[in-house]
């Protein structure tokens, strides 16, 4: 059933007005509060170990690609063919249909309003700043454009043009509550934000921001269309609707690598250098008798230079043309003395530090590091097993909910276009839980005993204790693609007259023809 989207649903030329306006200025606010203040420092001193840590900066990089991917999440639609009365094979054609529509918008840079990157690409972008400031807004815009059959643009918004007054305000007449320029409702769902404008010119970034409180934007229509998608990583409570850093537990570790490591190389620069020491076999009375007048030194000076020309004379030393001897009082030695650390245990400091990063971008030490030389089969599966948890969770909590408020935009324009036709009676916006319900497929643990895994699966696929949808989840794909692609590559074979099924490996004529038995007693070359 087609349906005719309501005025404005695409380019909100209802009343509520287009973000493209928040890209014209270029500047950001001041912190409003205390706890707006307490968040910038967090998100500072983030961006700042990001910057000049490798560590940090590989651990941000790695985190972002097991969130994230190369090319972003995939949706896996969960379709409700029940509650919208149509059969499983119309559900498997729609869910392909809006696979496809979903693949045409993400992977094309039509999907950035700056014409930038894809959606996955801009998404990665967003996740490295929420390293910083622990949440990420989408902003989801309409700008037709020349090659592209798609209206649907997106953009993110810093997470600092979020206005941060502390104290909960009610809108007048309202119900709702603002507090730390999120607006929410009575059932704490976001139903607008509060953006700072940016410094209106580029000679006033000193001047005090003109609206601190920000100004007032809808997150959504009254027809459900998103409009803006705040979305927090490592959320602290359920109403809690502002994000803090997740590196903000290994910031003071950070620096206190960075402390160890100058105090190593500088003992190291100390052992390099070479003191060298006069010993002597005077007592101590007579030692202490070297701090004399000048007078006396040279007195004593004159007597050792006679003492020193009539041991020569006695016993004379012949050296080569250019050869020094430096002559020592008798009873004393000259000794070269290096610097001692009291310890040499950095390196049991040192692992430990790494190991408290890698828990804040939940990856195992040898991943941080790249040693893997201490890693048994057994120690790295299970390694990998507690950070990947939090991967997956934080997958769902906060990166699938901006993945999901795209989609909805994108197949709301592709069935209000005719792009996709809804099967029976089927309403876009009366069964819109329904039709749009959808999983997120990302990347997944490395695999570390390939085939310990296949056999694994092998068994449990012939007990019926899983599914190709369960096994491809765990692999990142989607079984609907894997057995496409089987079957297009077991037909071009076929084609070919090469049999590729890896038990039998023989060749078969072309065109689906029995191979031709060997004639009864005939050479191989017949």
């Amino acid at each position: 059933m087609q349906e005719i989207a309501p005025a404005g649903v695409l380019d909100y030329s209802s009343r509520w007005p287009n973000l493209n306006a928040l890209g014209a200025f270029n500047g950001y606010g001041w912190p409003a509060n205390a706890v707006g203040n307490f968040r910038e420092h967090l998100a500072a001193y983030a961006a700042q170990l990001t910057t000049i840590s490798p560590f940090i900066q590989y651990g941000t990089n790695l985190s972002i690609s097991n969130l994230n991917g190369a090319d972003g999440l995939r949706p896996q639609p969960k379709i409700n063919h029940h509650a919208l009365g149509i059969t499983e094979e119309e559900t498997e054609d729609l869910a392909e249909a809006f696979e496809h529509i979903w693949q045409e918008w993400a992977s094309s840079p039509f999907s950035d309003r700056a014409l930038q990157a894809p959606f996955g690409v801009q998404t990665a972008t967003a996740v490295r700043r929420a390293y910083d400031s622990g949440e990420a807004l989408l902003s989801i815009d309409w700008t037709p454009r020349l090659g592209s059959r798609f209206g649907t643009t997106v953009h993110y918004v810093e997470p600092q043009r979020i206005a941060r007054a502390g104290v909960i305000q009610q809108p007048p007449g309202s119900p709702n509550q603002i507090l730390q320029g999120v607006e929410t409702d009575p059932n704490g769902q976001i139903v607008a934000l509060y953006l700072m404008p940016r410094m209106p010119q580029p000679g006033h970034q000193h001047a005090v921001i003109y609206n601190p409180a920000g100004k007032r934007h809808d997150a959504v229509t009254p027809w459900g269309r998103p409009l803006l998608k705040l979305s927090v990583l490592d959320r602290r409570a359920p109403n809690v609707n502002r994000g803090i850093s997740p590196i903000a537990s290994a910031i003071v570790r950070a620096f206190q690598l960075d402390q160890l490591t100058d105090l190593n190389l500088q003992q190291q620069a100390a052992q390099l250098a070479v003191a060298w020491a006069l010993t002597t076999d005077l007592s101590p009375q007579e030692a202490s008798g070297a701090i004399i007048s000048a007078e006396e030194r040279q007195e004593r000076f004159l007597a050792r230079l006679d003492e020193i020309e009539t041991t020569l004379k006695t016993n004379p030393v012949k050296l080569p043309d250019g050869g020094k001897l430096s002559v020592l009082p008798t009873g004393s030695k000259l000794e070269a003395v290096k610097a001692s650390a009291p310890t040499q245990g950095y390196d049991i400091f040192n692992k430990r530090l790494l190991t408290e990063l890698a828990r804040a971008f939940a990856i195992s030490y040898s991943e941080l590091t790249g040693d893997f030389s201490q890693d048994s089969f057994s120690s790295a599966k299970m390694s990998g097993e507690g950070p990947w948890s939090i991967v997956y969770r934080r997958r769902a909590e906060f990166l699938a909910p901006l993945y999901q408020t795209a989609y909805e935009a994108v197949i709301e324009e592709a069935v209000a276009k005719g792009y996709v036709e809804l099967p029976g009676d089927v309403s876009f916006y009366g069964d819109r839980a329904a039709l749009l319900n959808c999983a997120w497929i990302g990347p997944t643990k490395p695999i570390i005993d390939p085939a310990k895994e296949a056999s694994a699966n092998d068994v449990e696929l012939s007990n019926g204790s899983t599914s190709l949808a369960q096994i491809a989840r765990e692999r990142g794909t989607d079984w609907r693609d894997t057995i496409d692609q089987r079957s297009r590559e077991l037909a071009y074979a076929k084609r070919k007259g090469v049999d590729i099924n890896p038990a039998k490996n023989s060749k078969i004529e072309p065109d689906g023809d029995e191979p031709k038995k060997p004639k009864k007693g005939a050479s191989d070359d017949e």
